[in-house]
């Protein structure tokens, strides 16, 4: 039997992943400075997350060349020794789907352009999914 006390779900697509993710960093400041500055680390940047600067947008549409949508765009603010610097993460997610043709490439292209564009430091790319991947 279903209760509210053990809710079953029949299937989690990408999209549910992405609300989620992007619920968090809308609701918990601590989580997104938590959140980005993980995948600073990970990227091996060095900088901090100014507090308060992280922006989450989801479904953003890639212009030109580059073309798609990047699953979760968040943007924020590096603290380098009291200097803020923009940065931006373009995050794609996946559950259970192959990649579309050139996606992990087209998602590079799209942070070179956004580094050039804007003449920041750091736009970086991540893969949120499922170890497999």
């Amino acid at each position: 039997m279903i209760s509210a006390d053990h809710p079953m779900l029949s299937h989690v697509t990408e999209r549910d992943i992405d609300l989620l993710v992007l619920e968090e960093l809308c609701a918990s400041r601590r989580f997104g400075l938590l959140f980005t500055y993980m995948l600073m680390h990970k990227a091996g940047f060095r900088g901090g997350v100014k507090e308060g600067s992280v922006q989450p947008l989801q479904s953003v549409k890639r212009p030109g060349k580059t073309r798609g949508e990047t699953d979760l765009f968040v943007g924020f603010e590096i603290d380098l020794d009291g200097q803020a610097e923009d940065g931006a993460f373009l995050i794609e997610n996946k559950i259970d789907a192959d990649f579309t043709p050139r996606q992990p490439e087209r998602y590079q292209e799209e942070a070179q352009r956004l580094r050039d564009e804007f003449e920041t430091q750091f736009v970086g790319t991540a893969l949120l999914a499922p170890a497999e991947y």
